[in-house]
């Protein structure tokens, strides 16, 4: 799948503040319809490197992605703490999966999203106007983990 046309998909993004906030509804469409192109496994991946890459260009220099089996991390943190906040997490995942067997599961799409946005302000501003983009929204809309890492 060519980032291409995921660029060009028309309404899966809406920037406000300069900011890009997905549009669940139309991305979730547009998943459903490569899915049925024979592009399953590259579809939601292609979307998460997309999203993330656009949030990195808006949030900053400072910002880097990263990755690990189970998750896809945005941070302004150093290699090292970012690599850290991984490791818990999977440790984190592993444990609510064991506990939670049967009733937790890992995402249907693959690996989780985690933004560890710079300050609570910041997160708190990324999830209401993402809020407004999507409203009224599914409850669906937000299995992508988001969190806020305070300094």
């Amino acid at each position: 799948m060519k980032q291409q046309q995921l660029a060009a998909l028309r309404g899966a993004f809406k920037v406000t503040e300069g900011i890009p906030h997905p549009n669940w509804k139309v991305i979730r469409r547009w998943v459903e319809a490569q899915k049925g192109n024979g592009n399953a496994a590259e579809v939601w991946p292609s979307f998460v490197d997309h999203w993330l890459h656009r949030l990195k260009e808006v949030l900053g220099r400072r910002y880097r992605i990263y990755q690990s089996e189970y998750f896809h991390l945005l941070s302004a943190q150093s290699r090292d703490d970012a690599q850290a906040l991984l490791d818990f997490m999977g440790m984190a995942r592993t444990t609510i999966l064991d506990v939670l067997a049967g009733a937790a599961r890992d995402p249907p799409s693959g690996k989780y999203v985690v933004l560890a946005l710079a300050s609570t302000n910041a997160y708190y501003r990324y999830i209401s106007l993402t809020l407004q983009v999507n409203s009224p929204a599914p409850q669906e809309s937000f299995s992508a983990a988001i969190a806020a890492i305070l300094p």
